[in-house]
């Protein structure tokens, strides 16, 4: 399994779209890297939006919305989305699918579902 460094892991996002280049142009990808990391981020949270902040069913559990939302996310990108990149696939093992779950479900889903729920 190939480790990453840490420039090649912001490269990786840009990767999916530049290709392999992307891991020869330096710090210029792997800010392009963080940039299309971000963005996808805020799409997804104003999917998120649009579809649960004038919804009751936040107003219940914030937290578990946000929790479950975070878990769809991503196994829409691992599944869905990042097979469709021209960047190198990932073999994913037990220990990065734990790692990716937690990292979406507690740093982005609950974070999210509170935000959401804190600002109606």
């Amino acid at each position: 399994m190939h480790r990453f460094s840490p420039l090649e892991t912001l490269q990786w996002p840009a990767s999916n779209v530049l290709g392999p280049a992307a891991f020869a142009q330096g710090t210029a990808s792997a800010v392009a890297g963080v940039l299309i990391h971000y963005v996808i981020g805020l799409v997804w949270a104003g999917a998120y939006v649009y579809l649960f902040a004038h919804r009751r069913v936040v107003d219940l559990h914030p937290a578990l919305n946000g929790a479950l939302f975070g878990a769809f996310v991503w196994f829409v990108m691992t599944f869905l989305v990042e097979p469709l990149g021209v960047g190198p696939h990932l073999e994913v093992g037990a220990l990065s699918i734990l790692s990716q779950i937690f990292a979406n479900v507690v740093c982005f889903g609950i974070p999210l579902g509170l935000v959401v729920r804190w600002l109606e």
